[in-house]
Parts: C-alpha cells; structure tokens; sequence
C-alpha cells in the first residue's frame, strides 16, 4: 500500500517524473491512498493558480478512484516520527511535508 505525498501527486499531474507516474500506474488504485492534507494542499494549490477551472477538474479525477485517509493525532505522530527518521531518502525534507511517506516502501499504510 502507498501513501502519496504532495510532492508525489504534484510529479504525477504536472508530468515531471514519469517514474512517479509509471509506478503509479504500475499499482492497482485499490493499493494506493490519500491523505486529507494532501488534498488540502492540491486543492490550495489550484484555486492560486492561474487556471483555477481546468485544474480543480483535474485534481476531481486524479482523486476519484484513489481513498482518501483522514489526518487524525495518530497521523500526526507519525508524521513526526517520519521527519525524525535518519536513513538517507535522496533528499533532505525540507520543509514539513505533512503527507509523508510518498513513495516510500520502507513505511505502509493501513486501511
């Protein structure tokens, strides 16, 4: 099972990863979730930009066959738990990124 992140969604939708993408696809949408955040964060990010229209349809098909898990205290503390991890990711985290782990096969979700 793999939780998308923001970063993740943003790659698959704008097209800039085609590996995002193609793992994506490559993985029934049964096996794949949301968070609420990252929506949140999907959808801010479409009403500021400056094709509001086009893509919040986008964001209401991407979203469409994917669950969308609720962000609760549990959630929170794994998050925490998440950006304290020291194993190399390829990258630093940056800024908090709320929907963590993306990707990530080292951490699943449960339904």
């Amino acid at each position: 099972m793999f939780l998308l992140d923001t970063n993740a969604c943003i790659r698959i939708l704008n097209g800039s990863s085609p590996t995002v993408a193609a793992r994506l696809q490559a993985t029934k949408p049964a096996e794949v979730r949301l968070c609420a955040v990252v929506k949140a964060e999907l959808l801010y990010g479409a009403r500021k930009s400056a094709r509001v229209d086009d893509n919040l349809r986008l964001l209401r098909r991407f979203f469409a066959p994917l669950v969308s898990l609720p962000f609760d205290d549990r959630c929170a503390e794994e998050a925490g738990l998440i950006r304290l991890d020291p194993r190399p990711s390829g990258r630093g985290l940056g800024e908090p990124r709320i929907g963590t782990p993306g990707l990530n096969p080292r951490r699943t979700v449960q339904p």
